[in-house]
């Protein structure tokens, strides 16, 4: 007797594949408060088991240009090496990507993460993510200096700077410069030229210094300065001397209030964004009548300063203020009591310094010059 096996009624017993993806949930990280960027792992389908993804980490730069190194400039947690496991019973995995918060100004650095093809997943979406790492000891960035980006930093005595003067130089302190990869001054060297800060009527101008690098073994340059907002550099190319020059980058921004007039009442909407004109941080303040000016400047700044941006100075009713990620582009102000031709006319008194110099503030919606103090 014959049996007959019916085909038909056997199970499919073939195990789904997943589809995996990557993305940076936060792709903006900083060393302010070490605070971390969050890369993000995803399957769809079953999550009866456990699934290994093939990764590698990424070096190359990413958005920014120039490579974090892991260690030195970040950590992850969990660990990352040739795999990601996302466990049973979860969708995805996290991994929290911090930075080490060192005392040396650089340019933003990236980190990035890629999936590899494996078994038991496909890769949808996409395949691989960065996080870039924002600095908080760079005063000013600068690149295409010879093919080199870099960063300065410095510490401005801000009380020292007066703005009743067309013109003011000041001595920086803890002044570090990093091109190339090399932090100057190292051990034993010094700057040629005493680093200074420039303003006109309390707004800044540019800084300079000179430092004479042919001292130093393997350094792409005999001698680095600045004077403005450019850099210039002497490279030895070929036994030969080239200069480059580059635009420095300022990712700070200055309200000065010395021209507002107080005795009236205010609520004020400040926006401040970056250079797409994404919003990094916004607050609506009130200012009463009869306020001072350092009471506006007061108010302002303990409503701005937290995760965002960061307060640096405030002095001579001005307020300094910075991203602590994205360099700031533009100050929005708007008068939300419109009705008061004074608090119109009184917004328009307001300036600040943008990352070029003097840039103009968004008043109502229309780009309005800034009013040098008399």
């Amino acid at each position: 007797m014959r049996t007959r096996l019916d085909l038909t009624a056997l199970e499919d017993r073939t195990v789904p594949v997943a589809s995996v993806s990557i993305t940076a949930l936060d792709s903006a990280a900083s060393e302010w408060d070490a605070d971390p960027g969050t890369f993000r792992f995803s399957r769809t389908g079953s999550t009866a088991a456990a699934l290994t993804i093939n990764v590698q980490k990424l070096t190359g730069g990413g958005p920014s240009g120039e490579a974090a190194t892991e260690g030195t400039d970040f950590s992850y947690s969990p660990s990352v090496g040739t795999t990601v496991v996302i466990p049973v019973g979860a969708s995805y995995k996290d991994v929290t990507l911090t930075p080490v918060d060192d005392t040396v100004p650089e340019v933003a650095e990236s980190a990035g993460v890629q999936i590899l093809s494996g078994s038991g997943y496909t890769i949808s979406g996409s395949s691989s993510a960065w996080v870039t790492i924002g600095d908080n000891d760079a005063q000013l960035t600068f690149s295409s200096l010879g093919g080199y980006k870099g960063a300065i930093g410095y510490t401005v005595p801000w009380d020292s700077v007066d703005a009743s003067q067309s013109s003011q130089s000041i001595a920086l302190t803890d002044f570090k410069l990093n091109v190339a990869g090399k932090v100057l001054p190292g051990s034993g060297e010094t700057v040629t030229t005493s680093p200074t800060i420039q303003f006109a009527y309390g707004v800044f101008t540019g800084v300079t210094f000179g430092y004479n690098t042919s001292a130093v073994a393997s350094f792409p340059f005999n001698s680095v300065s600045m004077s403005g907002l450019t850099v210039s550099a002497v490279m030895r190319v070929g036994g030969q001397n080239v200069t480059a020059t580059a635009t420095v980058t300022q990712p700070m921004a200055l309200f000065d209030f010395s021209s507002f007039t107080t005795g009236v009442g205010y609520r004020l909407e400040v926006r401040v964004k970056d250079a797409g004109g994404n919003v990094i941080d916004e607050a609506t303040v009130t200012i009463a009548a009869g306020a001072t000016k350092q009471d506006v400047v007061t108010t302002i700044a303990a409503a701005l300063d937290g995760d965002q941006v960061e307060v640096v100075a405030m002095a001579n009713a001005r307020l300094l203020i910075r991203s602590k990620k994205t360099p700031i582009d533009l100050i929005a102000i708007r008068a939300l009591n419109l009705g008061d031709d004074s608090v119109n006319q009184n917004i328009k008194n307001l300036y600040y310094v943008g990352k070029h110099g003097m840039r103009s503030i968004l008043y109502n919606g229309e780009d309005v010059p800034p009013k040098p103090a008399d």
